[in-house]
């Protein structure tokens, strides 16, 4: 196989939209050679003989060394028209070369691993042009942050330990890819959401515990500290915490059983009666991502009870209610020793984490009233502080010296043993307590704006707003060198849209006494097609008739539908899965599409259930008539397929995510009645 074939495949592996915005990490190994190769019959010597022999416009220079050519690869690539550097696969043999554990070196031995892995004699001193090397690796930095936005992911050049040159690729060898896509497997086991905001010795403290079985010797002596390079270690745990920001809540498909449970948390909620001062509490349900629409109804083993909620805003339920449709007291929970409830039917497990203290933020940032419990302080915010009473005196102690504002509220409602505090301005944590933390490092957001696709691309209409995380006061936004105005209010620096250059590198710079301590970028665009109306459209692009009573499709409206009848052979969707159930309007239509061959259906469909994972789907509406035109019609037409017919739409009813618009809400149940009683 040619270089260039190589450096595609890892580069398509590494850099792709299921990792944007997210850190890359260059992990190679002879496994993951091999697996790459078996695509096309080729193995880890294919590759080997592939990068000693270069791309095109350099295997002319035979006697150059790898690097040397690897230079020569990178210099000037961007006028190639290439879609990845070509020097990918150079720095996956540099990283190859720092995983070898061969018994015949060192374990620091890193230049003679290199040569043996090459075929070339054992040299003593640095591989000759490996001190170039540098400039790969920046520029890989530059090409996923600045070039391509994060949408391929997010490179960042580190340095492993005291080596300056060796250091780097060293540096991709923290965790293995398997150990990173099996990291739920600890989350799991941790009882841990991405919302619980975990700091660093969390993070540590979870991986040593819970990690014995998923991570390597490697990453294990990493986390240990044998390395004694404590600034890998931290690169290993923002790494953890960006793959638990994107957990789902359920295993790796390896893991999954018909019996696995996805993990939620159970949130207190606050509500403060300032007319007749007193405290009531409520309790939601926070999940990792959006709820399905269904019913939930959990099982609370302590009173044999059942409690109900459905989905309320993004990663949010309503409140828990009873079977009378009364809402839950909170103050019937645990809250010192925690509780766990659990939906059979959605495979659903929420518990309430067991603590002394309780932290509540306005519910306005989420999107739902009163004031909701969240995992921890941030630096400069305002808070309603709940502690058991075991802790007051300190923590009255701490408020009065340690914050800016700081008092106690005496409402009604508090359970006995507890004391509510209003606090505001924290300048210091409170040492020991996980919810008192103050996150140390500092983050760039870039929130709240229209955002395309998962890079860090954004529509004009509505670019985003920019939130420092652990914001201390004293730092300065720039945008292209510009000092950006904060906004108190909304705690954030706030662009103004009509100033901002259209499809440029825009370069966002955080300040600290002068010396750059973190950035970012991102860029501003219009969208794709602008459509006044539709008699502009057809006059301006001219490639529709008007008159010719065809359908056609314009942005996201469809015309000329109504009369149209259903032609089988016109292409169907396929909502990026591979395989999908086309439902008809008459009882037992049903056509399963795998995704291997042309959609070719007899009847016209009226719902599209996409695979979305294992164990879970979602139904679109794909009709071309009207929705009133659409029930479902009961008579028997296809007896053939009517058992699988009747299995997708009852055995298989919990997986599919029903529609979110009221109306075809209600014609999906329409549906799903009528399958009950065939």
């Amino acid at each position: 196989m040619s270089y260039l074939k190589w450096n595609s495949l890892i580069a398509k592996q590494f850099f792709n939209e299921a990792i944007a915005g997210r850190e890359v990490l260059l992990f190679v190994d002879e496994t993951f050679i091999n697996e790459i190769g078996s695509k096309i019959n080729e193995d880890l010597n294919d590759f080997i003989s592939s990068v000693i022999e270069g791309p095109p416009w350099v295997n002319a220079y035979r006697n150059h060394g790898v690097c040397r050519k690897a230079f020569l690869t990178y210099k000037n690539w961007r006028s190639r028209n290439l879609r990845y550097p070509p020097y990918i696969a150079y720095l996956a043999l540099f990283v190859l070369a720092g995983y070898v554990e061969d018994e015949h070196f060192s374990t620091i031995a890193y230049y003679p691993k290199l040569r043996a892995l090459l075929g070339e004699d054992e040299v003593s001193g640095q591989y000759p042009y490996f001190d170039k090397m540098n400039s790969l690796w920046r520029d890989l930095e530059e090409w996923s942050v600045e070039d391509r936005l994060e949408e391929f992911g997010r490179f960042r050049v580190r340095i492993r330990g005291r080596w300056r040159h060796v250091g780097l690729p060293l540096s991709q060898t923290i965790i293995s890819s398997k150990e990173r896509k099996d990291l739920p497997l600890i989350f799991n086991k941790a009882g841990i959401i991405s919302s619980d905001s975990p700091e660093n010795d969390t993070i540590h403290i979870m991986l040593m515990k819970h990690g014995k079985e998923v991570l390597s010797n490697k990453t294990q002596r990493l986390l240990n500290g044998e390395d004694e390079n404590e600034h890998l270690q931290e690169a290993l745990f923002e790494l953890v915490k960006d793959e638990l920001n994107e957990w789902d809540g359920s295993l790796p498909e390896d893991y999954m059983e018909s019996g696995s449970f996805v993990t939620s948390r159970i949130r207190i909620c606050l509500n403060l009666n300032k007319i007749t001062q007193k405290a009531s509490f409520s309790l939601r349900i926070n999940t990792q991502n959006e709820f399905p629409s269904d019913l939930f109804k959990f099982q609370w083993s302590e009173v044999e009870s059942l409690l109900y909620c459905r989905r309320s805003i993004n990663n949010w339920s309503t409140e828990l209610k009873n079977k009378d449709g009364l809402v839950v007291d909170a103050t019937n929970f645990n809250w010192l020793n925690g509780e766990e409830i659990e939906d059979l039917d959605n495979k659903l497990k929420s518990s309430l984490r067991g603590t002394s203290f309780r932290i509540f933020v306005e519910g306005q940032k989420y999107g739902l009233p009163n004031l909701i419990e969240t995992a921890r302080i941030k630096r400069g915010a305002r808070f309603i502080l709940l502690c058991n009473n075991s802790y007051k005196d300190k923590i009255i102690e701490w408020g009065k010296n340690k914050c800016e504002s700081f008092g106690e509220i005496n409402y009604t409602g508090v359970p006995n043993g507890w004391s509510l505090f209003h606090v505001s301005k924290p300048k210091e944590s409170y040492n020991g307590v996980m919810e008192l933390t103050i996150a140390s490092e500092l983050k760039i957001r870039l929130v709240n704006g229209l955002r395309l696709g998962k890079g860090n691309t954004f529509l004009r209409a509505a670019p985003p707003e920019i939130i420092l995380e652990n914001y201390k006061g004293n730092e300065v936004v720039l945008l292209n060198d510009d000092p950006l105005p904060y906004n108190e209010e909304s705690e954030s620096w706030e662009l103004v849209k009509e100033n901002l250059p259209l499809d440029e590198t825009l370069k966002v710079k955080v300040l600290e006494q002068g010396n750059v301590i973190r950035r970012t970028n991102f860029k501003i665009t219009n969208s794709k097609i602008s459509i006044l109306n539709r008699k502009n459209f057809i006059d301006t692009v001219g490639q529709h008739n008007n008159e010719s009573g065809e359908p056609m499709n314009i942005g996201v409206n469809v015309y000329n539908t109504e009369n149209t009848p259903f032609v089988k052979q016109l292409p169907l969707p396929t909502f990026l899965s591979n395989e999908i159930m086309f439902i008809g309007q008459q009882v037992g239509q049903i056509y399963h599409w795998q995704g291997k061959t042309e959609v070719k259906i007899e009847f016209e469909p009226i719902w599209a259930i996409s695979k979305v994972r294992k164990r879970k789907w979602k139904v679109h509406f794909i009709a071309t008539k009207k929705l009133t035109q659409c029930k479902i019609q009961k008579e028997v037409i296809d007896q053939k397929n009517l058992r699988f017919w009747k299995t997708v739409m009852c055995k298989m009813r919990k997986a599919i995510e029903k529609p979110d618009f009221l109306p075809l809400h209600e014609l999906w149940e329409n549906y799903l009645e009528v399958a009950k009683r065939v």
